[in-house]
């Protein structure tokens, strides 16, 4: 895949078809996916803009580094992003990521999509340092209960994914534990026991794992001098976000900044073990705005 970039939009096309068909296949079918997500969203300033599709090519408007990029970067000297940012600014970015979230649920009163691929790595700025959302390719569209107003329903997912930091911990659940009530078994027809995952709540359990690494600069449950352990990470912080605890630095944990607090207490909220105990998106978005009346930056 190669992006070509240009000061107002961004071009990607898959360059070699040295793939087989099912494998093709299943590219443009997440192409297509991605391309209707986004265009769902045009008007969300949350979201980046989308100006055509076509097979495996992708246009977009330009947008500068990710998130990514900007947290990873915390060793680069003179880095204004990281050496001197808020933690009101901090609140401010996690307010307009939610935000986009809850827009993305939601569209025009009915259930929109879950990006099922939430991290900050597909958080971009734009030239005004705006957060914005994008790549929805694993994009699941949500659907309600007919007969349960708001009531999401859930999807069927065997086992975790890669990124396991971003991931909740219903994804890694042994099917055998019947302790809990996220276990169910795929149909009538499949007793195979599997695990219930409300793809809206994937997401918030996401945003409250970017809104840790936003806080405390590196991501979630990967700590400093485990660095030799690479090839087993995923495996590692999978164990962790099956333990259900996510340990803040002893500095950030004792600040008295409300705006810290703010954020330490929505992490929590998000990170809850059980996916029907967090909040919706929306939900979020009145925690943050309400907690931290205030103390949140406003963009000139």
């Amino acid at each position: 895949m190669e992006r070509l970039s240009h000061s107002h939009y961004s071009f990607y096309r898959l360059e070699k078809f040295d793939i087989d068909a099912a494998k093709l296949e299943r590219v443009l079918e997440e192409n297509r996916v991605d391309a209707a997500a986004m265009e769902q969203l045009t008007l969300s300033t949350a979201v980046v803009n989308v100006y055509g599709y076509c097979g495996a090519s992708l246009i977009t408007e330009f947008v500068g580094a990710s998130l990514e990029n900007l947290i990873h970067a915390r060793e680069m000297p003179n880095n204004p992003f990281v050496s001197d940012i808020q933690p009101a600014k901090k609140l401010s970015i996690a307010l307009d990521i939610a935000t986009g979230v809850a827009t993305m649920h939601n569209i025009n009163g009915r259930p929109g999509f879950s990006s099922n691929d939430l991290h900050i790595g597909n958080i971009f700025f734009d030239s005004q340092m705006r957060p914005k959302l994008n790549d929805f390719n694993l994009a699941l569209f949500l659907m309600t209960r007919p007969n349960e107003t708001g009531v999401m329903c859930h999807s069927v997912r065997r086992e975790g994914m890669v990124d396991a930091g971003w991931r909740p911990p219903e994804e890694y659940l042994d099917v055998t534990d019947t302790s809990i009530s996220v276990i169910s078994s795929n149909s009538a027809e499949d007793e195979t026991p599997a695990v219930r995952v409300w793809p809206d709540k994937v997401d918030v359990f996401a945003l409250g794992s970017i809104m840790y690494t936003l806080l405390v600069g590196y991501d979630p449950w990967w700590e400093s001098g485990e660095e030799e352990h690479e090839a087993f990470r995923d495996q590692m912080i999978a164990l962790k976000v099956k333990g259900g605890h996510l340990p803040f630095p002893k500095e950030v944990q004792e600040s008295l900044d409300p705006a810290v607090q703010t954020l330490i207490r929505a992490i929590k909220s998000c990170h809850n073990f059980h996916p029907t105990e967090r909040p919706t998106a929306m939900e979020l978005v009145e925690i943050l705005e309400r907690k931290g009346h205030g103390h949140l930056h406003t963009s000139a």
